[in-house]
């Protein structure tokens, strides 16, 4: 899984975007509260080596810089 960001006025870390079987996702932190757990069934990728812009776009979500 390879890793893009978005860049934005506000950085390029808000919404990072990755490459999942040819089909490119975008995250979208500010939405992870409003997705239901039930709908989280199953995993088709591992993000885990992106953990440093993962954490980045849900710390600019969350503290804003």
């Amino acid at each position: 899984m390879t890793a893009h960001r978005k860049r934005t006025k506000t950085g390029d870390t808000t919404q990072p975007t990755f490459d999942n079987r040819g089909e490119r996702v975008v995250m979208a932190p500010q939405f992870m509260a409003a997705v239901p757990a039930g709908l989280l069934t199953f995993s088709n990728a591992n993000i885990e080596v992106q953990f440093d812009k993962v954490t980045a776009a849900i710390d600019m979500l969350v503290q804003g810089c």
